[in-house]
């Protein structure tokens, strides 16, 4: 009997530590697995950020070169917008407007953050110390 006892006691605690091994294997798998997704997500986020700043020079940009079309009526930007898909036209008030011909690839500008408490009216919000201030 103390035989039989003990060889299910082993077999018990073999499984069991079978069992353990195993889960530690998949742990390992799962969190590798983890990393190679988090590096993916960084990746993106970094195009994406880097996005953000890069349509915002290409606004400004955009307006230089219609304001540069409605000052001297230049036929050769206006040419270079329209096959960049831009078309700009002048007011009457000489104030170009370049409109984009097909919805625009780039993602929406992020929304302004609400102003602190306190914060006198109108004036502009204060930038987190890691990026530079916000021009009004």
């Amino acid at each position: 009997m103390l035989q039989l006892r003990q060889s299910t006691v082993f077999v018990a605690s073999t499984a069991l530590a079978s069992l353990s091994l195993l889960m530690v294997l998949v742990n390992s798998w799962l969190i590798l697995s983890n990393q190679s997704i988090r590096s993916d997500v960084g990746v993106r986020q970094q195009y994406i950020n880097e996005s953000i700043q890069l349509s915002r020079v290409n606004q400004e940009l955009i307006s230089a070169l219609a304001n540069a079309v409605g000052r001297n009526n230049n036929a050769a930007i206006r040419d270079l917008l329209a096959q960049n898909g831009i078309t700009v036209t002048v007011t009457q008030q000489g104030q170009p407007q370049a409109a984009p011909q097909a919805p625009a690839q780039a993602p929406a500008p992020a929304p302004a953050p609400a102003p602190a408490a306190g914060a006198r009216p109108g004036a502009a919000p204060e930038a987190p110390p890691d990026k530079p201030p916000l021009r009004k």
